[in-house]
């Protein structure tokens, strides 16, 4: 899979709905709600601005800033790590996988996952493995849910919806035919699924293995994940956010409540009390609202690093996936949520699922499954970026380190052949520091910066610096894209130079 983000040269590089805690801009598939930026125009005669990569003078007061020694060796006493990997299982030694969503069977101790692969039945225990898998319509699915009496649906963007018999072995029973079906969930003799054409479906599913179309409610713009609580229908919007659904009625369903505060959202999970939920907020973080009655208020939205797909909770411990990262909060307080730390996955972390407050992860061709301890304190270093270009023209180059654990990261060692120097050694929580780098103008620079630190799992962090040109990238962050035309899937041709002034998101996935 490979994910490229482009704005447009003179572009405001991170809109405020994107700016995160790092200072940097991450782009997601969160709808941008600002309208086109200001722009200026750059012909060849055009003298182009100074780059990031290409800073003549050092930032401001970097006189006043810290080196480190000139060393890089992990700490003799390193605190515990809140984040621990039970167990992890490579599917894709046994087919082709790529796990999208993942459900469990808290009787049975079983995942099931689809994605890349059609449908996968994972034991937990005694150890992580696959036992059974079935690649039916297409091989590959999107979303699942688990019913009554031993069902299991699954959805298919443009097949539909598959049911299930989850007995000793995979049984498919039937296809209903539908397009643009999302996720799904599970209500008394009722089944919810999310369309992407901006409606709800309701099926009655009294007879689980034949769900029977009901009602088709509209009002809702890009649904994503319903999830069912008590009489109430909390649905992830990537246009309206959180959406609050009156099902008393259960053949007429109705939107009571929204609120778009805490941005679009791509999943929710709901508190066990009733009183909170939280949202899935791509780049915005995660997104935590008051449920008070028929009203949403949105309280905050904690920004991390990286952009928030899924969420899950049970008990004290709420568990989030960012691609990159598995994610822990203690909500002990359900409307404060403490950020405790965040573990990289092997792969692309797409959704997780609690179980029995632990956390199983469906990370791409892995599935994984990961213990959390909330009362431990320990640090997580975040670096913006870990691949450095520098300008030919030499200069300083500035990233920025986060701490996105629970106590005080300590830098205590920055091994490398260029300067080096620190905003900040000692960082707090949720607070970031910045790192700059320097090197002459002239010399070309292909070397590393070994950066070491208190994190228990990552003490040693490398950063790879090399000059514009050298190996395969050509074009340093920052600078001016060069044009080019590409064409959709349906024919449609674009150009980038004819996008100037707007935001420009491209994604292409090897395989989907």
């Amino acid at each position: 899979m490979f994910l490229l983000f482009l704005i447009p040269y003179g572009c405001s590089p991170c809109p405020q709905d994107f700016e995160l805690i790092d200072g940097e801009c991450h782009l997601s598939i969160i709808r941008h709600t600002q309208g086109p930026q200001k722009i200026t125009e750059v012909t060849a005669d055009t003298e182009t601005p100074e780059t990031i990569d290409d800073v003549s003078e050092p930032p401001e007061g970097l006189d006043e800033w810290s080196k480190l020694p000139s060393t890089c060796s992990t700490p003799e006493e390193l605190p515990s790590d809140p984040i621990q990997e039970e167990d992890s299982y490579f599917a894709q030694s046994d087919l082709f996988a790529e796990m999208l969503d993942i459900e469990i069977d808290e009787i049975n101790n079983e995942a099931w996952a689809v994605g890349q692969g059609g449908l996968m039945r994972f034991s937990l225990e005694p150890d992580l493995s696959l036992t059974e898998f079935n690649d039916l319509f297409g091989a590959r699915f999107y979303h699942l849910a688990l019913g009554p009496d031993n069902v299991l649906y699954a959805t298919h963007r443009q097949f539909g919806l598959a049911v299930y018999r989850r007995d000793t072995s995979i049984d498919p029973i039937q296809m209903i035919y539908g397009q643009d079906f999302s996720d799904l969930d599970v209500g008394d003799d009722r089944l919810y699924i999310t369309s992407l054409d901006g409606t709800l479906l309701t099926y009655n599913i009294s007879d689980p293995y034949d769900p029977e179309l009901m009602n088709t409610m509209s009002g809702l713009e890009s649904p994503w994940v319903p999830v069912v609580q008590d009489n109430k229908i909390y649905v992830a919007d990537n246009t309206l956010g959180l959406v609050m659904i009156d099902r008393s009625n259960p053949n007429e369903p109705s939107v009571i409540d929204s609120s778009f505060d805490g941005g679009g959202l791509l999943d929710v999970a709901i508190s066990e009390d009733g009183s909170t939920a939280y949202g899935a907020a791509g780049g915005t973080g995660l997104s935590i609202y008051s449920i008070d009655g028929n009203q949403i208020t949105w309280l905050e939205s904690i920004p991390l690093n990286h952009s928030l797909l899924s969420v899950d909770l049970k008990g004290n411990k709420l568990w989030a996936t960012s691609h990159q990262d598995l994610v822990l909060f203690d909500i002990s307080n359900p409307s404060n949520p403490i950020l405790i730390n965040t573990e990289k996955t092997e792969q692309w972390a797409m959704n997780v699922a609690a179980w029995n407050g632990d956390a199983v992860v469906a990370d791409w061709g892995f599935i994984s499954h990961f213990s959390g301890d909330t009362s431990v304190l320990a640090p997580d270093i975040d670096l913006s970026s870990t691949e450095i270009q520098m300008g030919t023209s030499g200069g300083y180059r500035t990233l920025n380190i986060t701490n996105l654990g629970n106590t005080d990261l300590e830098l205590n060692g920055a091994q490398s052949n260029l300067d080096i120097w620190f905003e900040s050694t000692s960082i707090p929580p949720r607070s970031s520091t910045r790192m700059t780098m320097y090197h002459p103008r002239g010399n070309s620079v292909q070397t590393s910066i070994c950066l070491s630190s208190n994190d228990p799992d990552t003490p040693e962090q490398i950063i790879n610096v090399k000059t514009e040109g050298i190996g395969q990238g050509r074009t340093t962050l920052g600078s001016s894209a060069p044009d080019f035309t590409l064409s959709s899937l349906d024919g449609t041709s674009y150009t980038l130079s004819e996008e100037r002034g707007h935001p420009v998101v491209l994604i292409y996935f090897a395989t989907w």
